[in-house]
């Protein structure tokens, strides 16, 4: 009888854990999707200031009104869903701008020549090569570059992808680059100079201590 007891209860505890998991991961799909939403919303907003004004560079560089804790979707039972649309402000590192980038005005790394890349800032020859590599379809190791032979012998080696980046942190896969060289000094990507990002080597991420926030090849 106690054998069978104690089977039960391990049976009954199991469906509760089955229960509670089957629970906390329907939460967790609803909220993906109520975020996915949000951030469709943002998207939405952000391409219909731009038909109506894009020339008025005003309305969507800075615009807390329009971008900034937009209510984009509350739900019964009181939880609301906020966007904001934010970015870095060369005019106040410590602040952030409420607005919108134009990536026009930007460098693409997939297409962009030798010449340009080496003219970037803090852009080393051997990085440079190296992401000539790494995008391009040979083998053909350049000057101060890498091939597969050389990500075979890392301690955790993985294949060179011969071809263009998905995103712009794939570039820490390349030789040469690491996080300073790819977010500055703004490793939390938040846009701001923050106290930890502009005191020199006393915390991290490495800075230079100039009151100005460098955010390397993201910014």
């Amino acid at each position: 009888m106690l054998v069978i007891t104690a089977l039960a209860s391990m049976v009954a505890v199991s469906i509760l854990f089955q229960i509670r998991a089957d629970v906390n991961a329907a939460r967790a799909g609803h909220s993906r999707q109520q975020a996915y939403a949000v951030a469709l919303a943002g998207v939405q907003r952000a391409s219909s200031v731009l038909q109506n004004g894009w020339n008025d560079m005003e309305l969507w560089y800075d615009n807390p009104e329009l971008f900034g804790d937009q209510l984009a979707l509350a739900e019964g039972g009181g939880e609301q869903w906020y966007f904001t649309i934010y970015a870095h402000n060369p005019d106040d590192p410590a602040e952030v701008r409420y607005g919108l980038t134009d990536e026009g005005g930007k460098l693409n790394l997939n297409v962009a020549s030798e010449e340009a890349l080496a003219a970037l800032p803090n852009m080393t020859l051997d990085q440079v090569d190296s992401l000539l590599d790494y995008r391009d379809g040979d083998s053909d190791e350049r000057g101060e570059g890498a091939e597969q032979e050389y990500y075979s012998q890392l301690p955790c080696p993985y294949l060179i992808k011969n071809g263009p980046l998905a995103t712009m942190e794939e570039l820490l896969l390349v030789k040469g680059f690491n996080g300073s060289a790819v977010y500055g000094e703004d490793h939390n990507l938040n846009g701001m100079l923050e106290t930890n990002e502009d005191d020199g080597d006393d915390s991290f991420p490495p800075d230079n201590r100039d009151g100005e926030l460098d955010a390397g090849l993201m910014g």
